[in-house]
């Protein structure tokens, strides 16, 4: 009964791998229009300094090898492409391992960047992934190694890390949050839809309905201590997960609607995902079922290899259950003929459309219908089916020929390979996964409490940095953050004229519409509101030479930037009774250019 409650779904991890990957991507993309600034040498933090006064031991970059922009362009590319490949589930394990590196990597460059609970979740889920069968369903790697497990429920020692994961990362928040702008005056959300560098224009309406924040406010907090708690109902465990999924769900789409969160909305959704219950599929299957079109044969080229794996790509990731895929003799520049209910034979650019028409998923079935709009089908006979089971064909009428793309493809997968699908854990994984679980269990522990008792120490702490697997779940914690504001460069020109560098746009005191739009990206808004929180001189000092040496590199002579004050324009949150405060002009750096 306890293994059941940490078994996981094959489906849900696999649907959870596909999310992951594309917020990979993204995570990963979005970084490439910061990589002058964070993540060389030439930028903010150079490496020499890092190394210095900033690292960590065991945390490790590649970046940290080389400082140059080309390096960390080629690294953030390979990791936006085994992204793409860790989606598929094409060498996943390969795919997830370079996917988790590059993240961590670039997490580590640049830390003041990276301290948000998303970029924690992210990189921790990553390294659990590896560990996990992501691959079992709906993968390139299961299609072409034919991997059959008839059972979608799985255990494994990570299966139950996954949900010891999610329950600490609640469970922690609930306790560090422990103080009376949450459990007695039900103020947190009013606060937190105060602060202009988080709130959406939804946010910014619901700011203003203080009985409303004050129910979400109980709720959400209620939640966080009830909803992970619901994982471990031994009885009817498929129901109250499911109540648990839907409820964290809409939780974090309540989040996104009226916060900018960076990436920890989407991880958050993601890691849910991976919970979703077996009597879920189930009950889809039967419902596809139900709705399912007639068999379908597709015929391959046998003198192909590549053929059969395409075939069986197609038919694993595009849902094609009812399509059989057979071995016959075609003609040379065809690899694929596709026969209907009818016996009727369909080639040339129609199959894969008419073939999705077939498909378990009607987002397919419609793409499948938008392109067979406008391509023909093109039908004949069957001639002769042999003994063998091979489909002898005549004359198919074909629109163009295939040329050497069969040859080019073939040694594009023998180099690249596949993966085996992995359901079995050797010893040294399993005595892994229960060392880190309870590792990373009393690190949670130690955290919180704070007492020299509970203190892990070496060489523990280094595993847990080695690994990027430190944690804290204090956000918002103990009190939602009260103050905000936007920054203001007030710089001068060697010419004489006044111009605000950081913002590229005149020197003004006067409050944006909207401050969230003035941070060019998600990097730098945590970075200067992290700063404008420690106030820190090396880091504000790093600063002021970085504005200094890019401006002046691109104008140079009158308009060169000669001297500037750094201000950072303070908003206070004063209590939902009380009278707002007026924004406090706060010099935080006077620096020369020259």
């Amino acid at each position: 009964m306890i293994k059941n409650l940490f078994k996981l779904d094959l489906r849900s991890l696999a649907l959870a791998r596909v999310l992951l990957g594309v917020l990979a991507f993204f995570d990963i993309g979005r970084r490439i229009s910061d990589i002058e600034v964070f993540f060389t040498d030439g930028g903010i933090l150079p490496r020499w300094l890092l190394l210095e006064q900033y690292e960590l031991q065991w945390r490790m970059s590649l970046l940290s090898l080389n400082g140059s922009y080309s390096f960390a362009l080629m690294l953030a590319i390979l990791g936006m492409l085994a992204s793409i490949t860790f989606t598929l589930g094409w060498r996943t394990r390969i795919s997830n391992v370079i996917v988790w590196v590059t993240i961590i990597s670039f997490q580590a460059r640049f830390p003041e960047a990276a301290s948000s609970g998303g970029d924690m979740l992210l990189r921790i889920f990553l390294f659990w992934s590896f560990f996990l069968p992501m691959s079992a369903r709906y993968s390139v790697d299961r299609a072409v190694n034919e991997t059959e497990h008839k059972d979608s429920d799985y255990f494994s020692v990570f299966t139950m890390i996954w949900i010891v994961q999610i329950m600490l990362l609640y469970i922690f928040t609930f306790f560090y949050k422990w103080s009376p702008v949450y459990h007695t005056d039900f103020n947190a959300v009013w606060f937190m839809l105060q602060l202009d560098i988080f709130t959406t224009p939804v946010g910014k309406w619901l700011g203003q309905q203080l009985m409303v924040t004050r129910v979400l406010s109980f709720s959400a907090y209620a939640l966080e201590i009830v909803g992970p708690l619901l994982l471990f109902i031994p009885y009817r465990r498929d129901l109250f997960r499911g109540i648990a999924v839907v409820s964290f769900w809409c939780f974090h789409l309540g989040i996104a609607l009226t916060l900018h969160l960076g990436n920890f909305v989407p991880i958050c959704l993601i890691i849910w995902v991976g919970l979703i219950p077996t009597s879920w599929w189930n009950y889809l299957g039967e419902k596809v079922k139900e709705t399912s079109v007639a068999a379908m044969n597709l015929y391959y080229d046998s003198q192909s290899d590549m053929a059969r794996k395409l075939g069986l790509i197609a038919k694993e990731l595009f849902f094609l259950d009812s399509i059989s895929i057979h071995p016959a003799k075609l003609l040379k520049d065809q690899s694929f003929v596709l026969e209907d209910k009818d016996n009727n034979l369909i080639n040339s650019s129609a199959i894969f459309p008419q073939m999705f028409l077939s498909s378990n998923f009607f987002i397919v079935r419609f793409i499948g219908k938008m392109c067979l709009s406008k391509v023909g089908i093109f039908l004949s006979e069957v001639k002769d089916v042999n003994q063998t089971g091979e489909l002898s064909l005549g004359s198919v009428k074909t629109t163009k020929k295939s040329g050497n793309w069969k040859n080019t493809s073939d040694v594009v997968f023998d180099k690249i390979g596949f993966d085996k699908v992995k359901l079995k854990l050797n010893k040294v994984e399993h005595y892994f996964g229960v060392f880190i679980l309870v590792l990373m269990v009393a690190w949670n522990f130690e955290g919180y409490i704070k007492d020299r008792k509970w203190y892990i120490g070496s060489p523990f702490d280094e595993v847990m940095f080695a690994f990027h697997l430190q944690q804290g779940w204090a956000m918002f914690a103990p009190h939602p953050q009260r103050s905000d504001g936007w920054w203001v460069l007030d710089g001068k020109m060697k010419n004489g004229k006044k111009w605000d560098v950081l913002n590229n746009k005149d020197v003004s005191f006067d409050k944006p519409q909207d401050v969230y739009r003035t941070f060019t990206s998600e990097d730098w808004r945590k970075f200067l509101d992290n700063l404008q929180g420690s106030r820190d001189e090396n880091y504000l000092r790093l600063l002021a030479r970085h504005l200094c040496r890019k401006w002046n590199a691109q104008h140079g002579g009158d308009g060169a930037l000669d001297t500037f004050e750094l201000y950072f324009m303070q908003e206070w949150t004063n209590g939902p009774h009380e009278r707002p405060s007026k924004a406090e002009k706060l010099r935080l750096w006077n620096h020369s250019c020259f």
